[in-house]
């Protein structure tokens, strides 16, 4: 695979983001107007393009190494969370746990994943990954909410929500091969085409949180490492063994090696953690991703 079409994906994207901080830093990107387009990214963007990308036309090996991509990500995402949550109590403090198990198991996949896969594996490796983007939502509405909000913890409320439901929904529309009028298809096309550029803007402004001082917090040095190095490294290894070969293989690890999800920070101020932790471990991942990404790539051989 040519890494410099990666770099160069991520150079597009970190040049995005830097536009959201200087947004920021001018007040235009203030706190009420990032909260209004991230509502505009989760509640519209994203599931747009979850409904768009299930109605391509895929070959049978496709869709069956979706379900297969689905399966074994949700299961690797959950248990790697719960697992890491139950191992930090001892060296993170109560209220960042679960952003410290989220910033290392649930990656920027779809913001940051989708343009680079597009890029190097077209619509096919796009169908893929959706398979991933799925799991992201299976595993964030079940096990790390229940790690997020603890005993007040409603797994069947929280998944009705515009994120799950239209993951739901696609998953059904691939699975019976439903195609939808094509007004509709476009409509979703148009709408989910905003998931990168305003996510990605979102990502910039949120740069802007960064507190030096939380730096010295060990645990967001040792949560990067894992995100952006080990866990990556791991999974290729454990999918490897399972029998994934080829394009699955490839876009599953590419989809852990995107920097921590913005889910973390959404998750830490919706159930009152420490907000500016999980903040500053998003901001943190996705500068260190412009060098690790190309790295693993060529660890990994993608």
């Amino acid at each position: 695979m040519d890494i410099l079409t990666a770099v160069y994906q991520i150079l597009m994207m970190l040049g995005i983001a830097l536009v959201g901080l200087w947004l920021r830093r001018r007040d235009v990107l203030s706190a009420p107007v990032i909260k209004g387009v991230n509502a505009i990214v989760l509640q519209v963007a994203m599931p747009a393009l979850v409904l768009m990308i299930s109605q391509k036309d895929y070959p049978p090996e496709a869709l069956d190494s979706f379900w297969r991509i689905l399966l074994v990500s949700a299961v690797l995402l959950s248990a790697g969370g719960v697992g890491l949550y139950a191992v930090s109590g001892r060296t993170v403090q109560p209220d960042r746990r679960a952003a410290f198990a989220a910033m290392v198991m649930l990656p920027n996949a779809a913001f940051m994943g989708i343009p680079i896969v597009q890029a190097l594996y077209g619509d096919l490796g796009v169908a893929y990954l959706s398979g991933f983007i799925a799991a992201f939502n299976v595993a964030g509405w079940t096990a790390f909410h229940i790690l997020f909000a603890g005993r007040q913890a409603n797994p069947l409320k929280a998944l009705m929500n515009i994120g799950f439901l239209s993951t739901l929904a696609a998953l059904v529309l691939i699975y019976f091969q439903i195609r939808l009028p094509v007004p509709f298809v476009s409509l979703f096309s148009q709408l989910g085409s905003l998931t990168t550029p305003l996510g990605m803007l979102l990502a910039g402004a949120r740069l802007y949180e960064l507190r030096p001082q939380l730096l010295r917090d060990g645990s967001l040095w040792v949560g990067s490492g894992l995100s952006l190095l080990a866990v990556p490294l791991a999974a290729w290894l454990v999918l490897r063994a399972l029998g994934f070969t080829g394009m699955a293989l490839n876009i599953v690890t590419l989809g852990f090696m995107m920097p921590s999800a913005v889910t973390v920070q959404l998750f830490a101020e919706k159930y009152d953690k420490d907000s500016v932790y999980a903040a500053t471990a998003v901001s943190l991942t996705t500068l260190l991703c412009v060098a690790t990404i190309p790295l693993m790539m060529w660890v990994t051989g993608l």
